[in-house]
């Protein structure tokens, strides 16, 4: 007993080495905001964390922790289908949709979840025009982001899980693309004396530059003096991905033991997340539960300038809510955890009507 937990108390130590040296080598730099492209990678589709203003980086479970906290893929107890979709800036006609599907391997006593994730950003039409015909014309495009993530986690022990999501990333319009892969990783750590305190940490949309092409680049132009054309390809500046590490802590105020089962649940969240091209966040909420079945959560967003109408980086003034309903076996402790849940986050913005989110999850 002793000896197990020296080995969990070395590993802990471990995961606060880890942590201290990222943030030494990760401090962000406020000089270099705006520079990072396909920035939509540190949008979150999905209802419950982001109800929560993605605090609960150390508490995300299922396919939701895919764009968090890959370490959190490891709570599917079986198998896990969810469906997402968000209404961007309401009034602005923008969609994006978000799927995912996750499996454990070996049973419910295995230690490796695998999955896959989808998500995708609508536009809508919009009028093509140029140079030479700045006016509204009949014609029009359609501009694309796609991505499709590779998931896996692994389960070391009852308290330390990590977890990494493999991404391939495309975005633009039809003649001209930029394609990347990025990687997440993440490790979550669990202790106390009925587990209710966790720590998280994940590092964000690592890969390499980003770079559009296309025939969408290229100028046909006459030679002078001549009747010949030349086709020119102008190059595109390349880009950063979003880089971010994050780091979080939750904390199960009430929570169910084996010494006493309550109809009531809390959980706090807080989260740091430290962005290479923008400016760093602060994130808190709050969480509670009736039987396992009803779920109110509010949540807090701090960054610089979020509430000057003249400095702002980020659309959002902050706060964010959301709710859940679980129909299953969800209020019996004795049965598998199996059924149909329905999620819905608002985020608040300074313009437009705010983000709705709609989320279907399916355990089975």
């Amino acid at each position: 007993m002793i000896r197990k937990q020296m080995i969990r108390n070395n590993k802990f130590r471990l995961l606060l080495g880890f942590l201290a040296s990222s943030l030494i080598t990760f401090a962000g730099n406020p000089d270099r905001v705006g520079e990072a492209g396909a920035t939509h990678l540190m949008f979150n589709p999905y209802a419950r964390s982001s109800a929560l203003h993605g605090a609960n980086n150390a508490d995300v479970r299922g396919i939701e922790a895919t764009v968090m906290n890959p370490a959190g893929l490891i709570a599917v107890k079986s198998k896990e289908i969810v469906f997402a979709r968000t209404n961007y800036l309401s009034g602005a006609d923008i969609a994006v949709n978000a799927a995912g599907f996750a499996t454990r391997l070996g049973g419910e006593e295995g230690t490796n979840v695998i999955g896959i994730t989808f998500s995708s950003w609508d536009y809508g039409q919009m009028a093509l025009t140029n140079t030479n015909s700045p006016e509204i014309t009949p014609l029009s495009f359609t501009y694309s982001q796609i991505d499709l993530g590779f998931c896996f986690a692994h389960k070391f022990s009852e308290s330390i899980s990590a977890g990494a999501v493999v991404r391939t990333v495309s975005q633009g319009v039809p003649d001209a693309r930029a394609s990347g892969v990025a990687l997440d990783a993440g490790i979550n750590y669990t202790t106390g004396e009925y587990n209710q305190l966790k720590f998280g940490i994940s590092l964000r949309n690592v890969g390499p530059r980003m770079q559009f092409s296309g025939d969408g680049l290229s100028v046909r132009a006459q030679i002078e003096g001549t009747d010949k054309t030349l086709t020119v390809e102008n190059r595109s500046a390349s880009f950063e991905l979003p880089t971010a590490l994050q780091i979080g802590a939750s904390y199960d105020i009430i929570k169910n033991t084996e010494e006493k089962v309550t109809p009531h649940l809390l959980t706090a969240h807080a989260s740091f997340l430290s962005n290479a091209f923008a400016y760093d966040n602060y994130m808190f909420a709050l969480e509670y539960g009736f039987r396992n079945i009803v779920f109110g959560r509010v949540g807090y967003l701090l960054e610089s300038g979020i509430s000057s109408q003249e400095d702002f980086f980020t659309p959002y003034t902050g706060l964010s809510a959301g709710a859940s309903v679980k129909l299953g076996n969800y209020n019996k402790p004795d049965a598998p955890q199996k059924g149909l849940v329905l999620d819905y986050s608002f985020r608040a913005t300074r313009q437009f009507d705010g983000v709705h989110t709609f989320g279907v999850k399916v355990e089975f």
